[in-house]
């Protein structure tokens, strides 16, 4: 093995294991909302203000690194990611209510700088072959969404959950360090200053149909994983069983995106997109009318299965519908499922303070999943008329 395989090899191990990590990081305040509750006596409004704090900062990420990308290269940015996520994880340890809002705005605007860094390096690492590269990285990403909340499982069996906040963050500066001293020996693309793609009339209602299909998307996914450790709390009454929750949600989830290509190959996307929102629909549902802990672990599981196929589906629709426009387009519908991850469980916490039912706030994922399959078959419908619509004037 040459030293530039070596290196190259070393440099993606670095980048999934700082996958690893954000996985964690991302997913672990749903374990903790109930710990965080009871520890600062909060209301569930309070707790869902916590994830839009996250995602807000995490929105604030996404734009630096846009900026930092072109002037700085990727060794450098995604070691700041990864500092930063881990001075917001320490405060959060150091942290009380509501100082808090800001350690996890802190670390949120580290996961944002280093999640689009690290997909746009693997893709630029295998430019012949970046798709199973980037699922592969992703894959990375789910591992550490389901290790995070056995990790919180076991630390709230031993009593001893403040411990997570300094491994986590030590993780963090130690895979930092080696990033920063790593030669990815890629650099970023600049932007065409002249592009070239004719301009076209805006389909507005397609622009709708796809702005509110990646709003509630994320916002149903973060607000359904976010908050069904809670649930679980409340029906089990006690153990630490409730914590693992979350990680059933993803394993399914994880589990779900590796099985959907070969349901793909005997079914059309759509169909395959819409079954996933009647499953979600179903563990969605399935979680508001359990009553133990283990009928709402099983709809955990239903429910990650059935978002699995959807976000990649809508992302590659989005592709095919607006063509060589898509890439411009993405951007915006970007920013929308990160608003939807800011505001849907935020939304979910006000209704369940206000009418003191946290069942009644998970209503709301469920309403966002019926919508969306509303959605989907007025973005099919206007596909086919489209395609009739193109043979008629090739006639």
């Amino acid at each position: 093995m040459t030293s530039e395989s070596a290196q190259m090899r070393r440099s993606i191990l670095l980048v999934h294991a700082s996958f690893v990590l954000t996985g964690v990081v991302v997913t672990m305040l749903g374990p903790l909302i109930p710990i965080l509750s009871a520890r600062w006596s909060i209301s569930d409004a309070d707790a869902g203000g916590m994830f839009t704090s996250q995602f807000a900062g995490s929105m604030l990420g996404v734009g630096l690194s846009s900026l930092l990308l072109p002037r700085r290269g990727f060794r450098i940015v995604l070691a700041l990611g990864l500092f930063w996520m881990s001075l917001g994880v320490a405060a959060l340890a150091l942290s009380r209510w509501p100082s808090a809002l800001a350690a996890v705005f802190f670390y949120g605007v580290g996961f944002g700088i280093t999640i689009p860094t690290g997909n746009l390096l693997i893709s630029k690492m295998y430019p012949e072959g970046d798709a199973s590269a980037l699922n592969l990285l992703n894959m990375s990403w789910g591992i550490g969404a389901i290790l995070g909340p056995i990790a919180i499982a076991a630390l709230v069996q031993l009593h001893r959950v403040e411990a997570l906040y300094w491994i986590l963050a030590l993780l963090l500066v130690v895979c930092g360090a080696g990033v920063a001293g790593s030669d990815f020996n890629v650099n970023p693309a600049s932007p065409p200053k002249n592009p070239t793609t004719p301009r076209k009339n805006w389909d507005w209602k397609l622009g709708i149909i796809f702005s509110a299909l990646f709003f509630l998307y994320v916002g149903s996914e973060n607000a359904f994983s976010g908050w069904v450790a809670t649930y679980a709390r409340r029906v089990s009454g006690a153990g630490s069983f409730w914590a693992l929750t979350p990680a059933f949600f993803w394993s399914a989830l994880v589990g779900g995106r590796g099985l959907a290509p070969l349901a793909l190959r005997k079914y059309s996307d759509r169909r395959v997109a819409n079954a996933g929102l009647i499953l979600a629909c179903t563990g969605t549902a399935g979680l508001l009318a359990s009553r133990t802990l283990w009928s709402s672990t099983l709809s955990a599981l239903i429910a990650g299965l059935g978002f699995a196929p959807v976000y990649p589906i809508v992302i590659s629709l989005l592709s095919r519908r607006y063509g060589d426009r898509a890439q411009r387009v993405a951007g915006f519908m970007f920013a929308l499922a990160g608003m939807g991850g800011a505001v849907m469980p935020l939304i979910v916490g006000l209704v369940a303070d206000r009418y003191h039912s946290l069942r009644l706030g998970l209503a709301v994922p469920l309403a966002c999943l019926v919508v969306m399959i509303v959605l989907q078959a007025f973005e099919a419908k206007s596909a086919d008329s489209g395609s009739i619509n193109s043979r008629a004037m090739r006639a």
